[in-house]
């Protein structure tokens, strides 16, 4: 007997909690519209250095008034641009443990990488759960992965505990940085490739997709266009209609990790960067206060690899991971390439703009 997708409202528990966890991001994300425009320049936070008589005033100092596992502490473009899952629960949550174990302190012998390799092991067992056909099983395999992405945030907390480090930045370049991105790609490519074992299996069997045909056989015959996938035999254009739509699906994370990673750096070393005046500093700070950047952070939030897996796992907990990757084929895709577009355009806008504002100012000028 084929079996039927589940109704949506059979998960009323869970459409209540997204409900209920979409409104705390969206209140977040307005207390962190706010907080940004709190944002002061570098050359005040220089003055105010100098009158109270301090070292150093760094922007997340003047700009934190609040517990290390508040969301805004050690705010930065980096922290801006994450996704909302682990901006405003994993981080803080991870740090929260840190703080109240001394996880850091005490398990000195544990490093960062150690935590992060550890992380590429659940997500390993995360993948392997999403093969099953139970869905309960899937759903384990949901909370397993999110549990690696709560291990993900720890090592970077751990990191940042033991070098006094307060603000959330990428320390591209470094070992930890390289490890911390191949486990992350390994992670979620072992996670598509398991959702792929487990859609070749079960997806023709449920009896919505007519697109993805199987046929019941006693033998195949070998020189058809059919092949043989455990007890079923599926027709090639719906295999490689599957196979597309993870691949596709993976493209986008590949695409939008990877330019995710470059502008949060190139905007972070042009608007956290030090300036050469107060008048540089004061435009650095307008442009990171303005509509459109906030419009660009924003969609970002929601278009990074991090966000996207999260999709992808809401998807699985549902039992609709068909239907999003089909919806997200194209779509998100074309979305994707606008948004770099865009992203594009207002960097390098603003890099000139701020350049000509740093020569024109500049004392060999005068």
């Amino acid at each position: 007997m084929p079996l039927n997708w589940p109704c949506i409202m059979d998960y009323k528990g869970t459409i209540l909690f997204i409900f209920v966890l979409l409104t705390y991001f969206m209140w977040m994300d307005i207390a962190l519209y706010f907080r940004v425009q709190e944002r002061v320049p570098s050359a005040t936070l220089a003055a105010l250095a100098a009158s109270t008589s301090r070292s150093s005033v760094t922007q997340s100092s003047w700009a934190t008034r609040s517990p290390s596992y508040s969301p805004f502490s050690g705010l930065t473009v980096k922290l801006m641009m994450l996704d909302h899952m682990n901006h405003y629960i994993t981080i803080p949550l991870s740090t929260f443990f840190n703080e109240v174990t001394q996880f850091s302190h005490i398990f000195y012998f544990i490093t960062p990488n150690m935590i992060s390799f550890f992380d590429l092991f659940v997500a390993l067992i995360a993948a392997k759960l999403v093969t099953s056909e139970s869905l309960v099983m899937r759903q384990l395999s949901v909370l397993a992965f999110e549990i690696r992405n709560f291990l993900d945030g720890l090592d970077g907390v751990v990191y940042r505990a033991r070098v006094h480090q307060v603000e959330n930045i990428s320390n591209v370049g470094t070992f930890g940085y390289a490890v911390d991105g191949f486990v992350d790609t390994v992670g979620s490519a072992a996670m598509c490739f398991g959702l792929l074992w487990h859609l070749r299996r079960q997806v023709s069997l449920k009896g919505t997709y007519t697109l993805l045909p199987a046929y019941q056989k006693e033998m195949c015959d070998s020189s058809s266009s059919q092949f043989r996938f455990g007890s079923l035999h599926f027709s090639t254009p719906a295999m490689r209609r599957i196979t597309y739509a993870v691949f596709f699906f993976g493209l986008q994370l590949s695409i939008s990790g990877a330019f995710w990673n470059r502008y949060i750096s190139a905007y972070h070393d042009l608007l956290e960067g030090p300036a050469v005046n107060e008048q540089q500093a004061v435009l650095q700070n307008e442009i990171l206060r303005s509509a459109l950047m906030w419009i660009i952070i924003w969609f970002w939030r929601i278009a990074n690899a991090h966000a996207l897996m999260e999709l992808l796992l809401l998807s699985i907990f549902v039992d609709k991971a068909w239907e999003f990757l089909t919806w997200i084929q194209y779509i998100g895709l074309f979305a994707l390439i606008g948004l770099i577009t865009l992203t594009e355009i207002h960097y390098h806008d603003v890099q000139g703009y701020i350049s000509v504002i740093a020569k024109t100012t500049s004392p060999s000028c005068h």
